[in-house]
């Protein structure tokens, strides 16, 4: 299994756009470093597949002359309104090289990207895919189709999409509520970690407590004040007079997730589409996340995140 240099000159000279080859020859080491990582990566791939040198070789002329993934199918698929159903990622390669396809679909690395940051489940897979596939300067791997630039957003076990940082908005809720003298005792965290300080976590039992305690027009106060930090559209519930709640809310937040993850991208240049690398699912836009989970009988509070002092966005975790 002697073909690392061969692996090593592949990555340089076919999977680096023009870009990274000039910060590879410019000595950037940490760029370099990624580089290797990404040779690694793809070397091991075909080491734990048993591949021969005469095998990496033939997998590589298959990817050089387009033939180890179906582009077109799968840009027929994208530009259709047809879902994945039985379909997988790893069906669109040839069928002598499915295994490989597999092995590569979870693999991650080191990104190319931002520094030191690992490349999610499914970019390797893209890029090592067909030529037809391009790291962008955002987003996971980017391609075009039907004359449109289309990027794609990758999301693993565990892929979430969000609106703002989590401490962000927990501060603008917390002066109203100060401001407001609601009383709030019931808020603060009584644990090691963030002993003493007040946390508005709106998919809690505790925050529950706290929103049944206080009157209707201090509910509204607080998840008015709660959306007007994470979006510039109005509060869903502005004129509604009766007592709001987390489970009240749940659909607006999801579509206001939704609509920020495909806000992203500037209309009329790019198409996004967000795809799920194990559970076979795309999302073509934000219609296609809500009415997925308008089709769920109930949404589990634990596929919501809210971390109040940390700068990670509120999330919907993705199904």
């Amino acid at each position: 299994m002697d073909y690392l240099h061969l692996v090593q000159n592949y990555v340089k000279e076919h999977l680096l756009n023009n870009l990274d080859k000039k910060r590879l020859l410019s000595g950037d080491v940490k760029f370099n470093k990624k580089v290797e990582e990404l040779v690694d990566s793809l070397f091991m791939t075909f080491v734990r597949q048993s591949l021969s040198a005469s095998d990496v070789e033939e997998i590589l002329e298959y990817r050089d002359r387009g033939l180890l993934f179906d582009f077109n199918e799968f840009s027929n698929l994208i530009e259709s309104q047809l879902s994945l159903n039985n379909i997988t990622l790893v069906d669109f390669w040839h069928p002598k090289w499915r295994s490989v396809g597999e092995s590569l679909l979870l693999k991650r690395t080191l990104g190319l990207g931002t520094p030191n940051a690992a490349a999610g489940a499914g970019e390797l897979f893209f890029l090592f895919s067909s030529k037809e596939f391009r790291k962008p300067t955002k987003g996971d791997v980017a391609c075009t189709i039907g004359g449109n630039d289309v990027i794609i957003e990758l999301k693993g076990h565990g892929g979430k999409i969000g609106t703002s940082p989590g401490n962000l908005v927990n501060d603008c809720v917390v002066n109203v509520i100060q401001e407001n003298n609601i009383e709030c005792e019931i808020l603060r965290n009584t644990g090691r970690y963030n002993h003493g300080k007040i946390s508005f976590v709106p998919n809690t039992q505790r925050c529950r407590d706290f929103i049944d305690s206080i009157s209707i027009e201090d509910t509204k106060k607080v998840f008015e004040t709660w959306w007007n930090a994470q979006s510039v559209s109005p509060f869903p519930l502005r004129n509604d007079r009766t007592r709001i709640t987390w489970d009240r809310m749940k659909e607006h937040f999801i579509r206001l997730c939704a609509e920020k993850e495909f806000g992203r991208v500037e209309e009329g240049k790019t198409k996004n589409i967000l795809l799920l690398v194990e559970k076979n699912r795309i999302f073509r836009n934000a219609t296609d996340v809500i009415e997925t989970y308008k089709s769920m009988p109930e949404i589990p509070d634990r596929d919501f995140e809210f971390r109040a002092f940390q700068k990670n966005d509120l999330a919907l975790y993705l199904h």
